[in-house]
């Protein structure tokens, strides 16, 4: 017998936010997750699942508020993933890595394991394998 499914909850904050209280976020990415049927899903997509219908091929649920724990359905949108990348340039979230830094994780990548620079210097792994890779791009741009 499958687990009965835990009730959504959620508090309103300053910035008309729902913050789900019920389901705990992800440890490194910080956006709440839910598990239906045996499916982890991200709490934002699926709720816009819930309202609005699958989300098309190559579209994204984005944050109007830019708060990756909202789960407000009225600061939900659809985009692509160039204009996710331009919100969070423009919100200032994306991390910088000053080039120095850049530096010393690719030539650390040849002797080190991703996982543990990527710890060192508050990375993802995938941002060390793509600055390994020569394929990290800094600036957004449209593909």
């Amino acid at each position: 017998m499958g687990r009965k499914p835990i009730p959504l909850a959620y508090r309103i904050d300053e910035n008309g936010c729902h913050i789900c209280t019920s389901h705990k976020p992800h440890v490194r990415d910080r956006y709440t997750q839910v598990n239906r049927g045996g499916k982890v899903q991200y709490m934002h997509r699926y709720l816009w699942e819930q309202i609005n219908g699958k989300i098309p091929d190559g579209m994204y649920v984005l944050h109007k508020c830019n708060n990756r724990a909202c789960i407000n359905p009225e600061h939900l949108y659809l985009g692509t993933h160039a204009q996710n990348m331009r919100d969070v340039a423009k919100s200032g979230v994306r991390q910088v890595i000053p080039d120095k830094v850049i530096e010393l994780i690719i030539e650390l990548r040849s002797v080190m394991p991703t996982r543990k620079i990527a710890r060192i210097y508050d990375v993802s792994q995938s941002t060390v394998s793509k600055l390994h890779n020569g394929t990290y791009n800094r600036l957004c741009q449209d593909t």
